[in-house]
């Protein structure tokens, strides 16, 4: 609830109740005054003491209800700032990713991969292209620290979708990672084998990728409707 409607609430119970106050002390002069001449009766509340009680009792009320905003808007931000993060990387795992994976020997290279030569086989040259590019580009280890900053810190909004989503997305590029360090040599060790090879581990995982690139886009148009 806003501050502004909870302030119009406040200001309506407080003329309420010196009402009910008001109207309250009739009835108890009324119906208590015969008894209370013969026994001892407990002092009624004067306007004062009421109204200094209200008043304490309604600055409690926004203490409580400002701390659970505050808690509130603290995971909101924290869940923006997240799904920024993800929304950044996503085009590197959608589009970057992918296409060095099915283009490996066309895409263009970054700095660290363009000083990598071949020494010996093929194989080895694809993989430490391969590493090369991760250096490049940081994509293994964003996700990595943003799987361990997600791990550690559940103070967000939609916690358990952020989970999902970084699940997958660390799962696709660590599943595809994986495979490409398990490479073996072919027979002929031929520039063509790896292409093949490499576009294959891009179909084989591209499951999670679509899966990853779904829930981001589900979660994108969660956070778009929480008014911060």
């Amino acid at each position: 609830m806003k501050t502004k409607t909870k302030g119009i609430l406040a200001a309506i119970g407080f003329i309420c109740s010196i009402g009910a106050y008001y109207y309250l002390s009739l009835a108890i002069e009324w119906i208590w005054s015969d008894i209370c001449a013969k026994h001892y009766c407990m002092k009624t509340l004067s306007l004062a003491e009421f109204l200094s009680i209200e008043a304490a009792a309604i600055g409690v009320y926004f203490v409580v209800t400002s701390l659970d905003d505050w808690k509130h808007q603290d995971k909101y931000n924290n869940a923006k700032n997240r799904i920024a993060i993800l929304n950044q990387l996503q085009p590197m795992i959608t589009i970057g990713f992918g296409m060095k994976l099915c283009n490996f020997y066309t895409v263009r290279k970054g700095e660290i991969e363009n000083k990598v030569t071949k020494i010996d086989t093929e194989r080895n040259y694809v993989v430490e292209c391969f590493n090369a590019y991760l250096q490049d580009t940081q994509i293994f280890k964003q996700i990595q620290d943003l799987d361990r900053e997600n791990y550690y810190v559940k103070n967000c909004l939609y916690q358990e979708d952020f989970d999902v989503v970084i699940k997958h997305a660390h799962k696709f590029i660590s599943n595809c990672c994986n495979a490409i360090h398990a490479l073996d040599i072919t027979e002929n060790d031929l520039t063509q084998d790896y292409y093949h090879y490499l576009n294959r581990v891009y179909i084989n995982n591209r499951a999670e990728e679509h899966i990853f690139k779904t829930k981001l886009a589900d979660l994108n148009k969660k956070l778009n409707k929480v008014i911060s």
